[in-house]
């Protein structure tokens, strides 16, 4: 739906994520930040005019953050797992 609604900022939020993963490991930090970005990247940089999608894309960064509270937790504690992609050896 947001490929649909928004292509470019889509992209950049895609692009976003990305860095943000692979700088720090964490998916859930890429994607909070991701989508807090998101309604900035709609309102600001590519001039969204329809009211609907504007609030839509707020809403987006409103319960994004709201389901990865856990998450946020543990990033704050330090506990979160990183993402690795080689194995472990025993």
């Amino acid at each position: 739906m947001v490929i649909a609604l928004y292509p470019y900022a889509f992209l950049s939020i895609l692009g976003w994520f990305a860095i943000v993963f692979i700088i720090s490991r964490y998916v859930s930090l890429a994607s909070v930040t991701s989508s807090i970005l998101f309604p900035v990247l709609v309102i600001f940089i590519f001039r969204e005019q329809s009211v609907s999608l504007i609030v839509l894309s707020i809403l987006i960064a409103v319960f994004v953050p709201l389901t990865h509270k856990k998450n946020i937790k543990r990033l704050l504690k330090g506990e979160e797992l990183k993402m690795t992609f080689s194995k472990k050896e025993k």
